[in-house]
């Protein structure tokens, strides 16, 4: 109930400019439907930088049932999320967890507001699938756990594979599985947890850690193969910042701030934005003050792991399901974003709910009621702050206007804002926009094609011309710019000059779908058809 109380309302909200056109509306692939060509351009593309065919095929489906029609797309992502918050519970449960810890870690879950972007995101269904996978892959492994055998070992492997289809990120579960083997299915050898002692007639077989790594190696093996594969999309889509971009010392530095900052924001989910922009320069006061932190904590949890083990558990899931997003490999330019905290939420959540001790939880007593009430309190704020922040994901203006009052803005929001006024045809707030972007980074390349389109439509073919000239001599790969220098010489009675522009953007990417348009517009003789930017 609570999960439709957060979330119906985007059943009514548009797709946002942000990645949403580039997975479905803009891709001629995915729009149209479900088909065995289609299939197979899944599995065989990199496009997006990642190669994570389920994806593609969960929105082709979407869009053979509700067509372009955005309500339904969200309607999918929201019932895999809700989906997810059940099967964790039952996952928790059968892990030995109890039922009020449980519930507890799947309402957490379901509610907190950081996970809005990950549900009301079109764009990142391959969050919510992945999670699926992850989840069914836990749930298969403590059946494997329950009577080891090849056949349901195979599932867990099946299920890995699934979500490393969805996702790459999902790249870290064999690790996640070696600490469930910590806590709490007790099977590590030498490390008993206090309600494995109290229960010594249920006590698993317990294995050498060198052996349940070895258990684990086809999981590992598979994990290689998927993060090769992965590097190689989005080096071929550009995707991966140079270490003269982005220097080591500030990717460590970006790293160990945002561990902090993601767990702060966990613990209190206000100020959230789709972008948090990377800076360059952070203080140094700053780092050595978050390394601290994660220094203590880690010490904490390791001095503890026999009495405690479940805070080593949940704080190594945090940091370990974190590692591939948190960006020692540098993707894009933001330092940290909301979606990534999808899985690695769950760990922080299994160690809040497992700090009430026992004890506590056992007696009536007024502790115990105030400790229950508090997370009910804890639940409905963040039903509240959910429901607030799915506001603002109603279309690419309310949220990139948002992001700019949270963050104080940054190129990064002013390029994005300026798209989505472009997609609503405010064009001069929109030229407005995109001008402050590149004044405050002059090699943003995709604002200049956007700048180039607003211009376009308002007739100042000349300004048009520049903007998407300055766009090719940013980025010489760039197929849009070349698209929309092409729509600019057309209109300008310049057929041969815009035919040979269309071609190069179609050789750049063959299926850009406004390009195949343009190029069969131009070269019509008697065509009416106009040219799109």
């Amino acid at each position: 109930m609570g999960i439709l109380v957060v979330y119906v309302q985007m059943l009514w909200h548009d797709f946002i400019n942000l990645d949403d056109p580039l997975y479905v509306l803009g891709n001629y692939r995915v729009r149209g439907g479900l088909s065995l060509d289609n299939i197979i351009w899944a599995f065989t593309t990199t496009t997006g930088g990642n190669w994570h065919p389920l994806t593609w095929i969960s929105h082709m489906i979407d869009v053979s049932i509700h067509g372009l029609s955005p309500g339904g797309h969200h309607l999918t992502s929201l019932l895999i999320h809700a989906l997810n918050s059940v099967l964790l519970f039952f996952a928790l449960e059968r892990m030995a967890l109890d039922r009020w810890r449980s519930a507890f870690v799947a309402a957490a879950f379901a509610l907190h507001p950081m996970h809005v972007e990950s549900v009301a995101w079109v764009a990142e269904r391959k969050d919510v699938l992945s999670g699926l996978f992850w989840i069914l892959a836990m749930i298969a492994y403590t059946s494997y756990v329950e009577r080891p055998d090849t056949r349901r070992y195979i599932m867990v492997c099946a299920l890995f594979v699934a979500g490393l289809m969805a996702k790459p990120m999902v790249v870290t579960l064999p690790i996640v599985l070696l600490l469930l083997d910590l806590w709490p299915l007790n099977r590590l050898q030498a490390i008993h947890s206090r309600d494995d002692r109290k229960r010594p007639g249920n006590r698993p077989k317990q294995i050498p850690l060198p052996s349940l790594i070895m258990e684990k190696l086809p999981l590992f093996i598979i994990a290689g193969v998927s993060s090769l594969i992965t590097f190689y999309a989005q080096m071929g889509m550009g995707a991966v910042s140079s270490l003269g971009l982005v220097p080591l010392n500030l990717r460590i530095a970006n790293a160990i701030v945002s561990y902090v900052r993601y767990a702060v924001k966990l613990c209190v989910p206000t100020g959230l934005s789709v972008i948090y922009q990377l800076e360059d320069n952070l203080p140094a006061w700053l780092t050595a003050l978050c390394l601290l932190v994660l220094f203590v904590v880690s010490a904490l949890a390791i001095v503890n792991i026999r009495r405690l083990p479940y805070i080593l558990m949940g704080w190594l899931w945090y940091l370990t399901t974190l590692l591939p997003v948190i960006g020692l490999v540098q993707v894009g330019a933001q330092s940290m974003a909301d979606r990534y905290t999808y899985i690695p939420s769950i760990g922080f959540f299994i160690i809040a709910a497992m700090c009430v001790p026992d004890s506590v939880l056992i007696k009536k007593s007024s502790i115990k009621n105030a400790l229950i009430t508090l997370s009910v309190l804890i639940i409905l704020s963040y039903t509240v702050l959910a429901h607030r922040q799915v506001r603002y994901w109603h279309d690419g203006v309310s949220l990139f206007e948002h992001a700019e009052r949270v963050t104080g803005g940054g190129y990064l929001v002013y390029g994005n804002l300026g798209a989505a006024l472009l997609s609503s045809n405010r064009l001069e707030d929109a030229i407005a926009s995109l001008k402050k972007a590149v004044e405050l980074n002059p090699i943003m390349w995709d604002s200049y094609v956007n700048l180039g389109r607003a211009l376009f439509r308002l007739n100042r073919m000349k300004e048009a011309a520049e903007s998407f000239s300055k766009a090719i001599e940013i980025r010489p790969d760039s197929f849009s710019a070349y698209n929309g220098l092409g729509a600019v010489m057309f209109s300008a009675g310049k057929k041969q000059e815009a035919l040979d522009l269309f071609r190069k953007a179609m050789s750049l990417n063959p299926d850009y779908e406004k390009t195949r348009h343009n190029l069969a517009a131009a070269s019509d003789e008697n065509t009416s058809l106009q040219v799109e930017p």
